[in-house]
């Protein structure tokens, strides 16, 4: 929402990240793995 006073406050967020469970997986995305989508980007090829 664009309306400020509707945000959640900055310790909000801060809870809410720290909840996440990335014990399985998920989280960040490690340096050395590639970043991007380039299946995006390829040109579709018809049968």
């Amino acid at each position: 929402d664009a309306n400020p006073d509707k945000r959640p406050e900055m310790a909000e967020v801060v809870a809410m990240i720290e909840a996440i469970d990335t014990s399985k997986g998920g989280g960040m995305i490690p340096i050395d793995q590639s970043q991007g989508c380039f299946a995006c980007f390829r040109q579709y090829r018809g049968p």
